[in-house]
């Protein structure tokens, strides 16, 4: 009885936090429609694998790009920041790549089995696909969110985009220092001149590799101008 007492506490506690974080929002930064973030992170609050400021820039930054504008997203996960970036963006002809393998599997076997252990806890017999499919449904985005089952690296291969073309792109997928300098190198040059670019994990303790590859990017004159840090999540403009 105790421990369900304090499970109900806790729970309570969370959601009255994201209901303050939730209710500042549009004071601190008007001009945004906020409605959808606030159904789709009071959805994920316990089901999410970044803090509520990475998920609010990664919604203001994808609602920067112009209407039908293209996104693409590595490393997506069970569709959390898909829905995010697919909502935010506008237009009839608004596009979101989705690129991931979808079988909660890295290069990295320690967050292999941190992914394995998480898919555990939200106790569902649906695979990583299946709930990516089911979220991407749920928001009405079967049509502007097109998935690319595979790992980064052969994902480019199935992309129908050319370089230039994309207005966003969102970084997220392995975090060693050679998967991370791959995906930047491979599509970068997709990315058009005064797109944005979001990296996760960036400044994080536990995957320093994300730091040192943004940075090796960012002397070689990539990105034209830093735009926001928060929590893990930065956001650069292309060169």
């Amino acid at each position: 009885m105790g421990k369900t007492i304090n499970s109900l506490f806790k729970a309570q506690s969370r959601k009255r936090k994201l209901q303050r974080y939730l209710k500042k929002l549009p004071d601190v930064f008007p001009g945004v429609d906020w409605k959808p973030f606030y159904e789709i992170t009071e959805y994920f609050h316990e089901k999410s694998l970044s803090t509520l400021d990475d998920q609010a820039l990664l919604y203001r930054m994808a609602s920067c790009a112009p209407q039908n504008g293209i996104a693409v997203e590595i490393g997506s996960w069970i569709g959390h920041s898909t829905a995010l970036i697919g909502l935010a963006l506008r237009g009839p002809e608004a596009r979101c790549y989705a690129i991931d393998a979808f079988s909660a599997m890295t290069e990295d076997p320690s967050e292999r089995d941190n992914f394995k252990s998480f898919l555990k806890k939200l106790k569902t017999p649906l695979s990583q696909r299946a709930l990516f499919d089911a979220h991407i449904e749920k928001y009405g985005l079967s049509q502007r969110v097109v998935p690319i089952p595979f790992a980064s690296v052969e994902a480019i291969q199935h992309l129908p985009v050319k370089a230039s073309s994309v207005d966003f792109l969102y970084i997220d997928g392995g975090h060693t220092l050679d998967v991370v300098r791959k995906d930047i190198s491979l599509y970068l040059p997709l990315v058009k001149k005064g797109g944005i670019v979001c990296f996760h994990d960036f400044n994080s303790y536990y995957f320093p590799d994300v730091t040192t590859a943004v940075w090796e990017e960012t002397l070689r004159g990539s990105f034209a101008q830093f735009i926001e840090l928060r929590s893990t999540t930065v956001a650069l403009v292309k060169s």
